[in-house]
């Protein structure tokens, strides 16, 4: 069974029943009585001037309160201790910074004077003892400075023994730092707003800068008056990132820096495409090509043209990431060209640049096959000619007819400049008949692979022509040696 021992206080009154006796009281409230087992009391005496010593304050805990960016106030908050109250005269708090505070214990009557400040009532000493919850205040009149270590001793009394130190570490606190940090940015403005730091609410100065990351772009700073928490900065240098830095200064020499945010500047407007020249790759197919802007700002940029011809009501639209575009197919006539360039970037709205000076090209109309126009005479039920009217051309072209699905033919001509005739073409039954004239070929090489085409099929036309010749005269022969009596072997026994 655990042992408990309660010191109480006293009082000596003389015995009326033992004569030279004298009789020790001792007040022991109910609550303990009831929880105690059977228990022994031990007396012993004590002199005023005795060295006897009670606790020091419990429970010492300190808050700090800041009032610059350098020095802060201090209160602290204790218990007392478990000692009878009675015995309790006042606590001392003394701390490093010289600076003393005692407590009294006074009675509860109103008629004695007192400093009510550095004064506990007894009432108010029971009340913190028997209350968990309920704790007494020290507020010291200095100022603590920060970083830096203090400590304050507290005692009971007169205890020159039962003493308890107590640190007081003041850290390096970063008080300065701004709170609920805004931030948006639109085309080439940024706005920023924040929080006062809370300990010191409008004593504080700030300076705002935007910095380019990348070392291109200008450098801006402003300085926020009066008691306002935002910023405006305008005019920045396009395409550009910044850095956005928050210098907070609070009446003395230090400046807390601060970084707000990041943010991209919207594009410039690009400049004027230059050299933009327009050309024939061959029939029908057109290159557009051109150099960049001068002036081309931002992350990505694209380039527009707008063609349109001579006979179309509407342009057409071609965007690419290239400086050279491919139109196909384009109709003989007028075609007219121009090209713009856009640049952009993430989260702004894209720029156009103007557009530059529109090119011209004349398409020739002898650059494209014309429809041919087909006559057809019908010689018997089983035979027709073939009339192939053509646009006057030079070069080597292909024509191709073809009769239905079944039958289908092709020849080449050269430096067309009448009509084509076909005559006596076999048919089984009447067809269909469609007539095609394919691309011209512009090319020496090309020109020549056709003419080797041509001699081919002459030579192996010739070689044709040579063995029908040669079976031919052998069959003659063949037919006068069975039918001339004069050619034959047994002419010569008659």
């Amino acid at each position: 069974m655990p042992r408990t021992i309660l010191l109480l206080p006293m009082e000596e009154e003389p015995d009326s029943f033992l004569i030279g006796a004298k009789r020790l009281t001792f007040h022991l409230d109910k609550q303990y009585i009831s929880d105690l087992p059977n228990f022994f009391v031990v007396t012993d005496s004590t002199e005023d001037n005795s060295q006897f010593e009670l606790d020091p304050p419990q429970d010492v805990f300190g808050k700090l309160t800041l009032n610059s960016p350098k020095t802060a106030s201090l209160f602290l908050t204790f218990r007392p201790p478990a000692s009878h109250p009675r015995l309790i005269k006042k606590f001392t708090f003394e701390f490093s910074t010289k600076e003393t505070i005692v407590f009294e214990i006074r009675s509860d009557d109103p008629d004695v004077p007192t400093d009510a400040i550095h004064s506990i009532t007894m009432s108010q000493l029971i009340h913190a003892q028997e209350e968990a919850k309920s704790v007494l205040e020290v507020h010291p009149k200095g100022n603590f400075t920060y970083p830096g270590n203090y400590s304050v001793t507290v005692f009971t009394n007169d205890a020159s023994d039962k003493k308890h130190i107590i640190p007081i570490i003041m850290p390096n606190f970063d008080v300065m730092a701004p709170r609920d940090i805004k931030f948006s940015i639109s085309e080439y403005t940024a706005k920023l707003s924040w929080a006062e730091p809370k300990p010191f609410g409008n004593s504080c100065r700030y300076t705002v800068s935007a910095i380019p990351t990348k070392g291109k772009g200008v450098q801006q700073s402003i300085f926020v008056e009066g008691n306002r928490f935002e910023a405006v900065i305008k005019d920045l240098s396009p395409a550009v990132e910044y850095e956005f830095i928050l210098f907070t200064s609070c009446g003395t020499g230090k400046s807390v820096r601060t970084v707000l945010a990041k943010g991209m500047t919207g594009p410039r407007v690009p400049g004027e495409v230059r050299n933009l020249q327009i050309e024939l790759i061959k029939a029908g197919v057109v290159r557009l090509s051109w150099n960049p802007p001068v002036v081309l700002k931002g992350d990505s940029h694209t380039y527009t043209s707008s063609c349109k011809h001579s006979n179309a009501d509407e342009a057409t639209w071609r965007v690419t990431n290239d400086t050279t575009v491919t139109i196909e197919p384009v109709a003989p006539g007028q075609f007219s060209c121009f090209v713009y360039a856009t640049s952009s970037v993430g989260g702004h709205r894209s720029k156009e640049g103007p557009p530059c000076k529109s090119v011209s090209i004349d398409i020739p109309s002898n650059l494209f096959s014309s429809i041919p126009t087909v006559s057809i005479k019908r010689k018997n039920a089983s035979t027709i000619d073939l009339s192939i009217g053509l646009e006057e051309d030079n070069g080597i072209i292909a024509i191709i007819v073809t009769l239905d699905s079944y039958l289908s033919f092709a020849f080449y001509a050269d430096n067309i400049s009448a009509p084509v005739n076909i005559k006596h073409i076999k048919l089984s039954q009447p067809r269909n008949i469609s007539v095609n004239k394919e691309e011209k070929l512009d090319s020496e090489s090309e020109n020549q692979k056709y003419k080797l085409k041509l001699l081919l099929v002459t030579i192996l036309g010739a070689i044709l022509l040579a063995l029908i010749v040669g079976i031919g005269l052998w069959q003659y022969k063949l037919w006068r040696l069975n039918n001339d009596p004069l050619l034959r072997n047994d002419a010569g026994s008659h």
